[in-house]
């Protein structure tokens, strides 16, 4: 809440505040973070998503009915994992927001559906040129909003930052803020420099992603890597 004040003290409007994970339900206070979205005049709307591996418990429907700002629940379908050791609570989760008229979509699992496969991340050595052109084909409309905490140097976003995407939030926290000094906006940082940050020509992390000048390999939905993925040193 107090990287969302900082944050809120530099902007006009939010559009949508969108709550993800790992999985955001494990999260004991968020109900009290819904309270404080609804109180937002600068918040439009909220969504979030789930794995649909926890219930919605009463306090959180409550809150969710309540709210005028709910844009949607999404819900990842995880039903063809092969890896899924514990039941999903879709059945439940969709009855209750059925019943309180909450809007929601599924992602669906079956067997014509799949999702874009982001490839390997690790540095490509493109030129600055390529990597100017990589992150206009990019368009990622997400920024990711982190706390300071876990960051390993604290000093360079003592009260959090705003990453200009989520690949470039991960690479941060892996490789350390250091690294990718200029992929972020400290949010203590001036509102001027808000617009600095966005009228760059491309971000340092532009240069781990796949080509998005290329069409994007499509895999089955749930079914993610069988082995574990290391992030490349050079």
């Amino acid at each position: 809440m107090e990287s969302l004040d900082l944050l809120l003290s530099k902007v006009d409007s939010i559009a949508r505040v969108r709550i993800i994970g790992g999985e955001p339900l494990l999260f004991k206070d968020l109900p009290q973070l819904i309270d404080y979205l609804d109180a937002q005049k600068k918040i439009l709307t909220f969504s979030l998503v789930t794995n649909a591996t926890i219930d919605f418990k009463d306090e959180l429907m409550k809150k969710l009915k309540k709210s005028n700002k709910v844009r949607k629940i999404t819900i990842s379908d995880y039903k063809r994992s092969p890896n899924l050791k514990i039941p999903l609570k879709q059945e439940s989760i969709l009855r209750k927001l059925k019943e309180n008229k909450i809007p929601f979509s599924m992602n669906s699992s079956d067997e014509n559906s799949t999702w874009s496969d982001p490839e390997k991340i690790y540095k490509r050595g493109r030129s600055k040129e390529d990597i100017i052109k990589n992150y206009r084909n990019c368009q990622m409309p997400c920024v990711s909003l982190m706390t300071s905490e876990g960051l390993e140097n604290k000093q360079l976003a003592p009260k959090g930052a705003i990453f200009v995407c989520p690949i470039s939030s991960s690479l941060s926290r892996l490789k350390g803020l250091e690294e990718f000094n200029g992929d972020f906006l400290n949010l203590e940082d001036s509102k001027e420099r808000f617009f600095e940050f966005y009228s760059q020509d491309f971000y340092k992390s532009c240069d781990y992603c796949r080509d998005y000048g290329e069409p994007a390999k499509q895999i089955a939905v749930a079914v993610q890597t069988d082995k574990v993925l290391k992030l490349e040193k050079d």
